[in-house]
């Protein structure tokens, strides 16, 4: 850009002239960037499928709302400007509004809140919303923005509760195969043990007879031994497939008899079995599920651990029990071996998890290479039927 002015001589005429010329390049390419800038500010505002707001950060008035917002909402763009969001009912929660204007406070902007608007109509629509203090044409507005996200709450909504079925089922089928192992247990100790337990008298009987001659005594011990041993092993299968203590005697009870059988016995694992606090009742459901789940766990250690120490220790309080399990094995990295628990045979670290949640309890997995395990488990003592009991999955 120049510009250019003319010299005089005493008398009036021209004699020369100064010109100037300043350069604008920069000064013109900035205009033209800001120009361009706010048209595709202007086209992204009303081509955006987000429903994208102006207004007034002191007052929340809108300036301009895009087409999204109209169509989404049901309102007119002229019925929005000069309103606010209150004024027209579009907060469906008056607590969600005074959380989005303190955050706005304390920090100047928002992001990826959840919470309903209303439509014109009284439809709910979930958004996630987004909010800024921006400078647009040389004033200070508010730029809001939010995503509809009805559709993926219900699918979420949907699986939470496709989730809580499952559970509900791996659940009730542990009870049910409880229930089913100690009828069996109890046909076989009721039946088969008694029929055992008579033979075994009248062998006796007969041994000790004056008429019975040696070399049948002989036979008569043989065969007892031979019952005696079936006898053992028929306890011993008794014990694998439902533990009679658990129900006659109780949950600590239940843990100290496999302790000692399976540990010490069979494996000779030293073991510690510690108790705090007065045994609460526990619930029929709770009592074998948290058993089943403290056994489960008891073997996954026998098999992989190379523990030479395990230690038990339940503690009670009035509405909860928590049941620790610690060994001194070869541990393992929990964030590696949970995923695949389930895909190596039986429930899995990952399910006791899954079965002990839906009970409102937790279990916890505490474990390094080299540095052993502990794994906490907590139920609550008493729960209601299970919501889900008898629907289909």
């Amino acid at each position: 850009m120049g510009a250019a002015s003319l010299l005089y001589d005493p008398g009036g005429r021209v004699v020369g002239a100064i010109e100037s010329i300043r350069d604008i390049t920069n000064s013109k390419r900035a205009e033209a960037a800001l120009v361009a800038s706010e048209q595709k500010f202007n086209k992204t505002f009303h081509l955006s499928p987000a429903l994208v707001a102006i207004s007034e950060p002191e007052t929340g008035r809108f300036l301009d709302v895009n087409e999204q917002f109209e169509n989404q909402l049901g309102y007119s763009r002229s019925e929005m400007i000069g309103k606010t969001a209150g004024e027209l009912n579009i907060w469906k929660s008056p607590e969600d509004r005074s959380a989005m204007l303190a955050a706005l406070r304390e920090h100047g902007r928002v992001r990826n809140l959840e919470f309903p608007i209303q439509a014109k109509s009284g439809q709910i629509v979930e958004v996630l919303f987004s909010s800024e203090i921006i400078e647009l044409n040389g004033r200070s507005v508010l730029l809001s923005m939010a995503n509809d996200i009805t559709e993926h709450k219900r699918a979420q909504d949907a699986l939470k509760t496709h989730r809580r079925r499952l559970q509900a089922l791996a659940s009730e089928l542990v009870v049910a195969e409880e229930a089913e192992r100690r009828r069996i247990a109890e046909e076989i100790h009721d039946n088969i043990g008694q029929s055992l337990s008579i033979s075994l008298l009248k062998i006796a009987a007969l041994r000790q007879g004056d008429l019975c001659p040696a070399a049948v005594k002989d036979s008569l011990l043989d065969i007892a031994n031979v019952v005696e041993k079936t006898v053992g092993d028929l306890r011993t299968m008794i014990f694998d497939l439902s533990s009679p203590v658990l129900y006659k005697m109780g949950l600590e009870e239940a843990i100290e008899e496999w302790l000692s059988e399976e540990l010490g016995r069979k494996h000779k694992i030293r073991y510690g079995l510690t108790r705090e606090n007065e045994p609460q009742p526990l619930d029929e459901k709770i009592k074998v599920l948290l058993f089943r789940a403290v056994r489960e766990v008891l073997v996954n250690v026998l098999k992989h651990a190379r523990a030479s120490h395990v230690g038990v220790h339940i503690v009670w309080s009035p509405d909860r029990v928590r049941v620790a399990v610690e060994d001194n094995g070869v541990g393992f990295d929990p964030a590696e071996k949970m995923p695949l628990a389930t895909r190596k045979g039986g429930f899995g670290l990952l399910s006791i998890r899954e079965r002990l949640t839906y009970l409102g309890g937790s279990f916890e997995v505490h474990s390094q290479p080299s540095r052993g395990s502990r794994m906490v488990l907590t139920v609550p003592c008493r729960i209601m039927e299970f919501p889900f009991h008898g629907e289909p999955v």
